[in-house]
C-alpha cells in the first residue's frame, strides 16, 4: 500500500471510530471479494456485555447490510472480562485456541493481555492510550509485530495530525467541539491565523455550563483540563450531553482529587483553593452516569504520567508556559501533589445512551 493509500485508510478509520470505535473494520469487509473461508474475529471486552450491546449490535447490522452473513461470511466471539481485568489473559489465550483470524482488543487491559497470547494473529487495539510508551507498538509510523488500530491518546504532538486526517476524510467538515480553557481562545485565534486555518477552525467563546450551541450538534465533544476549575460537574456533564448527538462520544482528561487534601499552591489550574474545583474519580463517573453517560473507558493514569521521563533534547518554545505565569513552579506543585496522593489524573470516554 502506498503512502498516500495508507492515509487516505487511516483517515477513515480516525473518523469513523469518533462515532463507532468498531466501524473502522466495515472498510475491510466493504472491499473484500466473497471469503473462501469463514472469518473468525474474536472481541475482547474489559466491561460487560450489557454495556457494549449498542456497539455490538450496531457492528453487526453494518455487516448484514454489507452482505455479510453470520455463520457464513464470518464468525464472531466475544469475551466479556465485565471489569474484572484478571480474567483477561485466560479470555485472550481462549480466542487464540479457537483460532480466530483477528482479536479486537478494546482499551490498555485488553491490549496488555491479548499481546503475549500470540505473535501470529493480527490484534487490532481500539481506544488504545500512548501505544509506543505502553509497549504495544515500536512506533506510531512503523509499529511493527501483530498490533495495528486506534489509540486514544499518543500526547499533544499528534493534534495536528488528528485534524488534518480528519479534515482529509471529512472535507466538508466545518465543526469540531472542544471544550478549554477560555484563556487559550486568544491564543488559539493567534496560531490559527499564523498556520493559514483561521477560515478552517471556529474559536467560540463561552461559559462551558451554557455551551452556544444547539440540541445535537456535534459527534464528538473533547475536554482537557476544565472541569477542575467548575463547581457544579452535573450542570457542565448535562450541557456536554445536550450538544452531543445520539451515541456521539464524550472524551475528557481530568484532575481528580485524591486521598489526601490538596495543600500545594499555585497550581496549573488553579493560584489558590479558592480556584480548584476537585472531585474524586468516583464522583466524576457518578455525576457523568447520571447525566446519561455510558463508560466506554475511564481510567487512572496517574502513576503512568509519573513514571514518564522528559525526553532529551532541546524543549520545544511551544508549551504550556505560552499561556501559564510562572509554569515551573505550577508544575512542580502539580507534580508532589501527585506523588502524595493528593491529585489523581483520570481519563475517559463516555457515550450518549
Amino acid at each position: 500500500m502506498s503512502q498516500s493509500a495508507r492515509r487516505r485508510f487511516l483517515a477513515a478509520v480516525c473518523a469513523s471510530a469518533l462515532v463507532d470505535p468498531l466501524a473502522f473494520l466495515t472498510p475491510v469487509f466493504a472491499q473484500a471479494k466473497a471469503p473462501e473461508k469463514v472469518k473468525r474475529i474474536g472481541f475482547l471486552w474489559v466491561a460487560s456485555q450489557a454495556d457494549q450491546t449498542k456497539d455490538i449490535s450496531a457492528f453487526e447490522q453494518k455487516l448484514r447490510e454489507l452482505g455479510h452473513v453470520q455463520g457464513r461470511d464470518n464468525k464472531l466471539e466475544y469475551r466479556f472480562a465485565s471489569g474484572r481485568n484478571e480474567l483477561l489473559p485466560d479470555q485472550a489465550v481462549d480466542l487464540v485456541r479457537s483460532k480466530v483470524d483477528v482479536i479486537v482488543a478494546a482499551t490498555n487491559p485488553a491490549i496488555i493481555a491479548a499481546k503475549p497470547a500470540t505473535t501470529s494473529i493480527s490484534i487490532v487495539m481500539v481506544v488504545a492510550n500512548d501505544p509506543v510508551r505502553a509497549g504495544f507498538v515500536a512506533s506510531l509510523a512503523h509499529p511493527g509485530g501483530n498490533i495495528t488500530g486506534l489509540t486514544f491518546d499518543v500526547g499533544d504532538d499528534i493534534w495536528g495530525k488528528r485534524l488534518e486526517l480528519l479534515k482529509e476524510a471529512a472535507p466538508k467538515m466545518v465543526r469540531v467541539g472542544v471544550i478549554w480553557n477560555p484563556d487559550y481562545c486568544a491564543g488559539a485565534v493567534l496560531l490559527n491565523r499564523l498556520t493559514g486555518l483561521d477560515d478552517r477552525i471556529e474559536v467560540h467563546k463561552g461559559s462551558a455550563l451554557e455551551v452556544p450551541f444547539p440540541d445535537d450538534s456535534f459527534d464528538a465533544v473533547w475536554m482537557q483540563n476544565v472541569g477542575m476549575n467548575i463547581a457544579d460537574k452535573r450542570k457542565l456533564y448535562a450541557e456536554v450531553y445536550r450538544v452531543l448527538k445520539p451515541d456521539g462520544r464524550f472524551a475528557f482528561q481530568e484532575m481528580a482529587a485524591g486521598k489526601a487534601v490538596t495543600s500545594y499552591f499555585p497550581l496549573p489550574w488553579a493560584t489558590d483553593p479558592a480556584d480548584s474545583f476537585l472531585v474524586s474519580a468516583e464522583e466524576i463517573r457518578s455525576a457523568l452516569a447520571e447525566s446519561g453517560f455510558v463508560a466506554e473507558l475511564f481510567e487512572d493514569t496517574s502513576d503512568a504520567h509519573l513514571s514518564r521521563t522528559t525526553a532529551d533534547g532541546a524543549p520545544s518554545p511551544l508549551t504550556l508556559a505560552v499561556y501559564v505565569d510562572n509554569l515551573a513552579q505550577k508544575a512542580g506543585n502539580a507534580r508532589r501533589s501527585l506523588q502524595e496522593g493528593q491529585i489523581r489524573l483520570v481519563r475517559g470516554v463516555f457515550r450518549v445512551k
